[in-house]
């Protein structure tokens, strides 16, 4: 990918946490520039100290996934994540045999996306990152849990990441 384009998602994300679930602290104190925002951002998830010593991660936990247009329904499964630096693993597993869950893989290079039916096809969901690759080949599938998330080394990818200050938006 390029500098470019990792600019673009950086921005992207920012944007998202400006407006998200940090963006009542950076109201209360708002940020000044772009280093500042992205700092916050890290401080959020851990500090400097603590961050430098993690170098993989593992995360698990219940899911719940539920059928909203062409039929109804709903499954619970578990789903996991597995990271190590840019090297990405996410899966979720379904009790179902129509449709058993997702496996999403980057092994730094190369991305692959797994089966999710038993008549060995693709979700629609699965379908789009397997198309839409940045997703994961560029460290945004999982956000902050995953090792790989744009934030946490944008000095290694040498994007630039630039703040214009809070917008307001009318409708």
């Amino acid at each position: 990918m390029s500098l470019k384009r990792d600019a673009a998602l950086a921005a992207l994300a920012l944007l998202w946490l400006t407006f998200g679930p940090i963006g009542e602290a950076v109201a209360a104190n708002p940020v000044a520039n772009a280093d500042e925002l992205v700092a916050r951002h890290l401080d959020s998830i851990a500090s400097p100290a603590v961050r430098a010593g993690l170098k993989t991660r593992v995360v698990q936990g219940l899911v719940h996934f539920r059928i909203v247009v062409g039929g109804a329904g709903a499954l619970d499964g578990k789903a996991f994540l597995v990271s190590d630096g840019k090297k990405f693993q996410f899966m979720m597993k379904l009790p179902n045999t129509e449709y058993d869950g997702e496996q999403f893989i980057f092994d730094g290079q190369k991305h692959w996306v797994g089966f999710s039916t038993g008549r060995q096809t693709r979700s629609a969901f699965g379908d789009f990152v397997l198309v839409q690759s940045a997703v994961i080949d560029q460290g945004l599938f999982g956000g902050v849990l995953s090792t790989a998330w744009p934030l946490l080394n944008l000095d290694e990818r040498e994007a630039k990441v630039s703040f214009e200050g809070p917008k307001s938006f009318t409708h």
